[in-house]
């Protein structure tokens, strides 16, 4: 199992800098297109489990635990599957 925690310092992002064109009310519904962006605290995990005697691997991951709004489409994901070595 591993956790990680990450501190990210204030930023300033500019709107030029977007590749989209954005209406400036839009940007205040999505946080982290333009202007400041807080210093936030991001949680991730990971887990895997591998029975002896196989060739699978079970694992789970999870990026943005806390769930934190600091850029418009970096929700909260958890990922989950098996691998298989041939």
């Amino acid at each position: 199992m591993r956790l990680r925690s990450c501190l990210l310092g204030p930023q300033f992002h500019f709107r030029i800098n977007f590749m989209r064109a954005i209406e400036a009310d839009e940007a205040i519904q999505y946080p982290g297109l333009v202007g400041d962006i807080p210093s936030y605290i991001l949680f991730n995990a990971s887990a895997s489990y591998k029975p002896q005697g196989t060739s699978a691997m079970i694992f789970i991951s999870g990026i943005n635990l806390n769930d934190n709004g600091y850029l418009a489409g970096r929700e909260r994901q958890i990922f989950s599957g098996i691998r298989y070595d041939f």
